[in-house]
């Protein structure tokens, strides 16, 4: 899936992501930059770009509002000389929302979300199997 494949027009500013009911995730890496993702309850696999990679990741770990990911996708961007502002990433981040949710994997939802990925990953509650935003690698070209 790459966050071009959005589909509809949530306005997701306001919203706090979680996965959707009932989702249970198994990852797997393809290469250096690719993700698969089964969803064994609906029993479909889906392929995912390192962008949309990462905000699954983090919405997974319970980072769920829209200023956090936007956050926690900066701090975690690879080449941190390079990390895009947030009006570069902003439109990014809304698409691949929007083609996550269009996919069944998350859901919005109102409420708090969870700590910062940084501190579920001091709880050790950060998935062994998913990748780790730090490590995702985005396509040449990225902002």
């Amino acid at each position: 899936m790459t966050a071009a494949a959005a589909a509809g027009s949530l306005d997701t500013a306001a919203l706090a992501w979680g996965l959707a009911p009932r989702v249970s995730l198994q990852w797997r890496q393809l290469d250096e930059v690719d993700w698969v993702v089964f969803e064994p309850g609906a029993g479909q696999m889906h392929a995912l770009d390192p962008l949309a990679a990462a905000v699954l990741t983090l919405v997974e770990a319970g980072s769920g509002d829209e200023p956090q990911l936007l956050a926690e996708l900066q701090s975690h961007w690879p080449g941190q000389d390079r990390v895009p502002d947030a009006a570069a990433l902003q439109p990014l981040l809304d698409q691949t929302l929007q083609a996550l949710a269009a996919a069944g994997l998350i859901a919005p939802g109102p409420g708090p979300v969870a700590a910062p990925l940084a501190a579920v990953v001091a709880t050790g509650a950060v998935p062994a199997a998913g990748p780790d935003p730090s490590a995702v690698a985005l396509p040449p070209g990225s902002p």
